[in-house]
Parts: C-alpha cells; structure tokens; sequence
C-alpha cells in the first residue's frame, strides 16, 4: 500500500522513495569526539544566561544553585561554552551531579570535558576541574 501511494503521489511532489519497514528512513547521526572547556552549569539556567547575556559565557555558577531540585537539577546538567550549552547524557549527567557534590568550591565551576557527542547529548570520558 505505501509503495503504491508513493508511486501516486510522487509526480505531484509528495513521496519520491520509500525506506523499507521497520528501518529509519534517515540514519542518526555518528558521534564525535569533542573536547569543551566551560562551566558546570544546568540547562535551566544555562537558557537563561544565554538568553539575556547575548551568549557571552557566564563567569560564574554557584555550586547551591545547580544542586536545587527545582527547577535546576532536574533539568539536567551540561557544560556552556560561549554561547552554546551541550546536556550531558542521562549518565553523564548523574556521575557529575556525583562529581559536584563531592567538590568543596562554591562558585567556580570550571571545567574541562571531553566526550562523545551526538547532537544532542554529551557522554562524557574524561572530566576534571579548572
């Protein structure tokens, strides 16, 4: 039946090729290996330091803010660098809620990340403060 509905509706610039069943018809994309030096911070405020700073990187992130459970922490945590904010992966993200816990600094959340990226979350490989 779809292959049929294509084959008619292809002249008037609808369906041209159909994928098989049970197959994407666009692969996702492949992951890449990028390397970040940012601040800690979670997408909850991550939106709004970009949205009202131009983009420009935030100098600092207080450690009690990110670990608020509303709205801050169950947003998710992620690294801003310049005037792009990259989420981290559902274990990436609770092994750095692990990490922040565990750190004694207040406010400087810098830090130095890399992972695997797929356009749209980070796994993170290596991590450390700056």
């Amino acid at each position: 039946m779809g292959l049929l509905l294509g084959l008619l509706f292809a002249p008037l610039g609808g369906v041209v090729a159909l994928a098989p069943a049970g197959f994407a018809a666009t692969p996702p994309a492949p992951s890449r290996v990028i390397h970040l030096n940012g601040i800690l911070i979670d997408k909850y405020c991550a939106d709004i330091a970009i949205a009202s700073h131009d983009g420009l990187l935030p100098v600092v992130h207080q450690k009690a803010c990110i670990l608020l459970e509303k709205p801050c922490i169950q947003s998710g945590l992620g690294v801003i660098q310049g005037d792009r904010f990259y989420p981290f992966s559902p274990a990436a993200n609770r092994r750095m809620i692990t990490a922040l816990r565990r750190v004694t600094r207040a406010d400087d959340l810098a830090v130095s990340v890399t992972g695997n990226w797929n356009g749209r979350t980070l796994s993170v490989t290596r991590f450390h403060w700056r």
